[in-house]
């Protein structure tokens, strides 16, 4: 058990995933060393019957081969189920191996073997897509960078027996003799299916349930191929970055095989040679991919890794390129382009490949069978096909560049490859995105001096709903100009009064001039309230309307009034203010209620532009008035009027904190001087930093960076109250907050080792462990505040909403993109502290976190969170943690529950108490 565990650290497997890991992997291997075995006949037979450069027409051959066989394959995955389908596939290439082994033995005619070659490839793509379009499904993307390369590891050591087995044996037993064990092979893959198959993980794609991209009957398929390719960008970029590799390591095989062949003429030394150098590099590979690939991919993230094999591969053809024309020393170039050959052989093998298949992961179930149904069964044998030709043009149109004119072809698709790369990844960085959220927001621009643009929106004026029409007066509001203010004005006509109030609304906020006789008219006339007393404000907050506002400030309904004051204290002219000052004074004295009611509705209509001197007095009231007079409290609040409602916070939390908000910046420096305060209670001192950030701002951003480091206990609450604020750190604050994410993913790893304690022989501490496990999504929480401040806050939010989903397959894409926006340390720390796996597995990835002696305290789990350390415990994590000590009569030091016997929170303080009996 000991070793097998270090197995699963060595190959960096999770336990829950061994078992899945394994059968794919002897699935993989017994495939790959049945076509490993074909491989050795099939080409021992070429190079003893061809020259090497013959290799250009069987790759040319096998491009009708490769495309067929996609196609039939891509058609049955539509019908069957992958566990049918593989079944079929896996007899189907013993059966044709079968068949060639038989065919041997009564064609002599030497282009037999053309074909036999050509099938190599046929048999390599059908395993291919029969083994990967089951393995994609099993896996997240997260899983399949650590995974798929141990999982492919099968098909390394497959190669090497093949290679060896043919260069010991093939003498003694003969070339052909080698399709026997090839079949053999082959079909012992079928158990590992069928055990697969009754773990019920096969998934199928359930094609028929979706849409089909191939046009109609009567149409052309061709362009139902074209449209499959070109619906999703990231299929596209990767079809085109497979064809590009494909056709590199094409032209070098080729080119290492007619290297060999001019330096050793003899046909079964050549082939012997070749094989043993494959073998060789697959021992190389194996080691590389086993050990190494899974915590490359891991550290260097998915474009970085793929870069590797193309910028090797530029560096090695210019060293190439380099020595044939300066040096001309063709032994030493032969030996570079060999150790070019097997290292382009060991980085695609060991790196390039899983990592490879690990970009289309983040694609759905359909769409990734569709990925690689294009990039095997359509972009290889193009590449094969151009391949072929190319090297067939060079040789006969440039025979004297020979390896040199290959080496400049190979540079130019190997920088087509980096580019293709670089567009690669940043589709796979979009889809991340587009997986957690599919929110998308648009504006339509337009230019009113279009004559049918301007017939356009009135028709959809009159025959549009109110939310339609209201969307109509929000764009024109965007650029007011002649033709848009007459647009406006006309909807002071439209039937929906709901569109009126809008519109009142709007010509008063951005005081247009010319509509006054229509809102006169509706201020006299209109059946609806709120269009009459808007249409009053609008109209009294005119200039030079003095007639207008002696005739409403008399009317007989109090709101018209009071909209008419409203109006005459927005006014610019002065002489209307000072009247309505002196007239809603008089209100304020009065002993009325209704009159100190209507004086408050006044203020709080215009709260936003006007405050009266007298307004602090009204909280001096009892009831209603007391309410609605902070309630009118708004951005025109003097210091002094915030000062006073300050004093209310403690008994009229809600109503105050709302007016405070509603007052803006300028209520900052008076939260700010009392949450400094020391004595301030704590659970205000929490409320009122949340304010802070729901206020936000500049003055919020300065006011809760000076509170941070004060107190840690109020670390966490400003944290996420900057992140709430739209807070984008500086350079001078950048390093203070990733201090703050190493500590609190420190307070993480303890939590977790605490769960990790709790776990095994502690049955009666299940909602305890339930407890620690909320706390550490509160750490998650302000980890990923802290990380909106310090990086791009607009991806964490569909983070925090790819982590919230609960589906495995949102959480892996979540942390993907923390893997590509935040810092390296914290990305990988933070998704190992939190990714869905089980807790022994993440404790050993994270004990480097906590000393020894830390360790020991993480033990002592109900003193640990008493004595709140490392974090502030929520109030329930506290009270059952007194509770359990009392049931199970856990001897915990008197002192921690004393200090809760006088807690203002009464749940701790009633459990203290109760606790308190038993200590």
């Amino acid at each position: 058990m000991i070793r097998k565990t270090h197995l699963h650290k060595l190959l960096n497997v999770r336990s829950s995933e061994w078992n899945l890991v394994t059968k794919l992997f002897w699935l993989q291997f017994f495939q790959s060393t049945g076509i490993a075995f074909f491989f050795t006949a099939s080409f021992s037979n070429f190079l003893d019957s061809f020259p090497a450069t013959e290799l250009a027409w069987v790759m040319i051959l096998s491009f009708p081969l490769l495309f067929i066989t996609g196609w039939l394959f891509n058609k049955f995955e539509h019908k069957w189920n992958l566990s049918k389908l593989g079944a079929a596939t896996i007899i189907s290439m013993a059966a044709s191996i079968l068949l060639f082994q038989i065919a041997n033995q009564y064609i002599n005619a030497e282009k037999f073997y053309y074909f036999m070659f050509a099938w190599y490839y046929v048999l390599y793509l059908a395993s291919n897509l029969c083994f990967w379009s089951i393995t994609s499904t099993l896996f997240d993307v997260r899983q399949s960078k650590r995974l798929f390369s141990v999982i492919s590891a099968g098909d390394i050591p497959a190669k090497f027996i093949g290679y060896t087995v043919a260069y010991l044996f093939v003498k003694t037993v003969g070339t052909n003799n080698l399709l026997w064990p090839a079949i053999l092979f082959m079909l012992c893959s079928l158990p590992f299916l069928f055990r697969l198959s009754k773990l019920g993980v096969i998934k199928h794609h359930h094609h028929n349930q979706q849409p089909d991209f191939t046009v109609s009957s009567s149409g052309n398929k061709l362009m139902g191929v074209i449209k499959r390719f070109t619906l999703n960008t990231l299929i596209r970029r990767v079809a085109i970055l497979s064809f590009l590799i494909s056709c590199c390591l094409a032209i070098i095989n080729y080119a290492f095989y007619t290297e060999v062949k001019e330096g050793n003429p003899d046909d079964k030394s050549l082939s012997n040679f070749i094989l043993l150098f494959l073998a060789g590099s697959q021992i190389i590979a194996l080691l590389v991919k086993l050990i190494f690939t899974s915590r490359i991919t891991t550290s260097l993230g998915i474009k970085k890794s793929l870069l590797i094999t193309p910028l090797v591969l530029l560096m090695l053809l210019a060293f190439i390129i380099s020595a044939e024309m300066f040096m001309g020393n063709h032994k030493i170039i032969f030996y570079v382009f060999g150790g070019a050959a097997i290292t382009i052989e060991v980085l695609r093998t060991a790196i390039n490949t899983p990592v490879f298949l690990a970009v289309m992961q983040p694609l759905n179930h359909i769409e990734k069978s569709k990925a690689h149904a294009i990039v095997k069964g359509i972009m290889d044998p193009f590449a094969f096909l151009i391949s072929g030709t190319l090297l067939l043009l060079l040789t006969k149109f440039m025979s004297g560049a020979g390896l040199l004119g290959i080496c400049i072809v190979l540079m130019t698709f190997t920088l087509a490859w980096i580019l293709s790369i670089l567009l690669v990844n940043k589709s796979y960085h979009h889809l991340l995105l587009k997986t957690i959220s599919s929110r998308f927001f648009s504006q339509d621009e337009f230019s009113l001096s279009e004559e049918d643009i301007q017939k356009q929106i009135k028709k959809k004026i009159e025959t549009g709903n109110d939310l339609e029409v209201i969307n109509i007066l929000q764009m024109l509001n965007s650029e007011v100009g002649a033709e848009s203010k007459e647009l406006i004005f006309s909807l002071l006509d439209h039937p929906s009064d709901n569109v009126k109030k809008e519109t009142i609304l709007l010509i008063g906020s951005r005081n247009l001039k010319g509509a006054t006789s229509k809102l006169y008219w509706l201020a006299n006339h209109s059946l609806q309230k709120e269009v009459r007393w808007l249409s009053v404000q609008v109209i009294c907050k005119e200039e030079n309307s003095h007639a207008h506002q002696k005739h409403f400030i008399h009317d007989h309904d109090p709101h018209v009034r009071s909209a008419a004051l409203s109006g005459m204290l927005l006014s610019p002219d002065q002489q209307a203010q000072d009247q309505a000052e002196e007239i809603i004074s008089n209100l304020f004295l009065s002993d009325k209620s209704d009159d100190k009611l209507s004086a408050i509705f006044i203020l709080d209509t215009v709260k936003e532009y006007y405050s009266h001197p007298m307004h602090q007095q009204f909280f001096k009231e009892a009831g209603e008035i007391k309410i609605k007079a902070i309630a009118a409290v708004g951005k025109s609040a003097s210091p002094e009027l915030l000062n006073n409602l300050f004093l209310l916070f403690s008994e009229n939390q809600r109503q105050a904190s709302d007016a405070l908000q509603a007052a803006g910046e300028k209520s900052v420096a008076v939260i700010y001087s009392n949450i400094s305060s020391s004595d301030f209670p704590k659970q205000l001192k929490e409320k009122l930093i949340s304010l802070l950030g729901k206020i936000g701002g500049q003055q919020s951003h300065h006011a809760l960076i000076q509170l941070l480091g004060k107190n840690n206990e109020d670390t966490a609450a400003i944290v996420k109250a900057l992140y709430r604020s739209h807070y984008k750190c500086s350079p001078d604050t950048q390093t203070r907050l990733e201090n703050i994410s190493a500590a609190y993913i420190i307070y993480g790893v303890e939590l977790l080792y605490m769960q990790k304690y709790l776990q095994p022989g502690h049955p009666n501490f299940s909602e305890l462990i339930h407890s620690l496990e909320l706390e550490l999504l509160e750490i998650r929480n302000v980890l990923l505040s802290i990380f909106g401040c310090l990086y791009d806050r607009k991806n964490i939010f569909k983070i925090r909403q790819g982590l919230d989903m609960k589906k495995k397959e949102s959480a892996a894409n979540a942390m993907e993109i923390i893997e590509l926006i935040v810092r390296k340390d914290l990305a990988s720390d933070f998704n190992i502290l939190f990714e869905q796996t089980d807790i022994d597995q993440r404790c050993y990835l994270l004990k480097s976190f906590l000393p020894h002696e830390e360790l020991q305290k993480a033990t002592n789990i109900l003193e640990r969170i008493l004595d709140e350390k490392p974090i502030e415990y929520s109030s329930w994590t506290k009270a059952y943690s007194m509770y359990i000590s009392k049931k199970h009569s856990i001897h915990v030091n008197p002192e921690l529950i004393k200090k809760f016997t006088s807690s203002s929170n009464i749940l701790l303080q009633e459990t203290a108490w109760y606790a308190k009996l038993n200590h």
